[in-house]
Formats: structure tokens, C-alpha cells, sequence
């Protein structure tokens, strides 16, 4: 993970070519657009997300440790997925992020065969789809055939599991990003 504090917008190219160069999972890209307000791209692998989670939490985690922020108030993040906030007390940091819809569907073959065959829900936002399966263990034994994914012209696909009720977490998570948006090239930040 990585979190780069830029001076003024940088094309795409340019991020991603960081981001590989130094061999990062995930990288945050920030310009502040004043006191406690960013722009925020996120960059995960060779392509950009709308909103990357580890990013986000990141950006915030370096802003209020190097005090590059007022702790007193919140941090305002502007990314392609929408607004989102940070604040921190005690030294633990709350992300807030924006809801976004999902869409319940009939699971594609492609998904049954590639991830689960009877997922307990599957749901489509755009050009991501959202799996949840039965358990954790489940979950940690999935390791998706992203060719056959590749024929539902997917961006991302998510899977999750609720946690054991032993653990201190609710949800267990794993995302795959398969390919840019289209027009993902192109695109700016919210607000640059």
C-alpha cells in the first residue's frame, strides 16, 4: 500500500506507472483542495477503482498520523465512486463510505461455475458484480476462473462471507479487479 501526497493532478499513466514501479497492491493519489479536502484516486494493480477501501483508509491513516490535517475535524475525500469521510478518535479512524446500489440478480452459469454454485446472493452494480457465499472458510477456498468471469465483461467482481461469530469482524471480503471501465483512461476525479 502506498499514499502519494501530490502538489496538482497527474495523469493516469503517470499514477499507475508509480504504482507498479514500486511493486504496490493498492496506491491512494491525493491533491488537497484545501484544509481537510482531497481529491483521492486510487489506483489497484494496472487499473483505477472508483473507490478503493485500503486506499482510502490509508490516505487517512497517513494524513492524521503525520498531522498533514486538523483531528479535530473530519477529512473530506472526493473519489470517482463519491464522497467520503474520515475522522479519528482515540487514534482509531472511522471511514464513512457512500452507499451505493446494488441490483439483485438471477447468478450468470458464468458465476456459478467460476465462483460458487449456489451463492446465497448475487447482485450487479454496473459493470461489478457482488457474490455472498456460505462461510468464511468457504470464501478463503474460492479462487475464481477469471477467463470464464471475462465473458460477463465484468470490472470487479467482490465476494463475501459473514464472519464467524468468534471473530472481531462482521464480514470477511475478497475483490477481484478484472479490466478498466470503459473510458476509465480518461476519467478525473470528482472535483479536480
Amino acid at each position: 500500500m502506498g499514499v502519494c501526497i501530490l502538489e496538482k493532478p497527474r495523469e493516469l499513466e503517470w499514477m499507475i506507472g508509480v504504482a507498479q514501479s514500486l511493486n504496490l497492491a493498492d496506491a491512494a493519489f491525493l491533491v488537497s483542495k484545501s484544509p481537510n479536502r482531497f481529491d483521492l484516486r486510487c489506483i489497484a494493480g494496472s487499473i483505477e477503482v472508483d473507490l478503493g477501501i485500503s486506499a482510502t483508509l490509508a490516505a487517512a491513516h497517513v494524513l492524521f498520523d503525520n498531522r498533514f490535517v486538523d483531528a479535530e475535524r473530519s477529512i473530506a475525500f472526493y473519489t470517482h465512486g463519491g464522497p467520503v469521510s474520515a475522522t479519528v478518535e482515540s487514534g482509531i479512524i472511522e471511514v464513512n463510505f457512500p452507499v451505493l446500489p446494488i441490483e439483485p440478480i438471477e447468478p450468470p452459469e458464468e458465476i456459478l461455475q467460476a465462483v460458487d454454485p449456489s451463492p446465497q446472493f448475487t447482485g450487479r452494480r454496473g459493470e461489478d458484480y457482488i457474490v455472498q457465499v456460505s462461510s468464511e472458510s468457504r470464501l478463503k477456498k474460492i479462487y475464481p476462473d477469471l477467463k470464464l468471469l471475462d465473458a460477463l465483461g465484468l470490472h470487479g467482481l467482490t465476494i463475501i462471507s459473514e464472519a464467524p461469530k468468534s471473530k472481531e469482524y462482521d464480514i470477511a471480503v475478497r475483490t477481484f479487479q478484472l479490466k478498466p471501465r470503459q473510458g476509465a483512461e480518461s476519467a478525473q476525479a470528482a472535483g479536480v
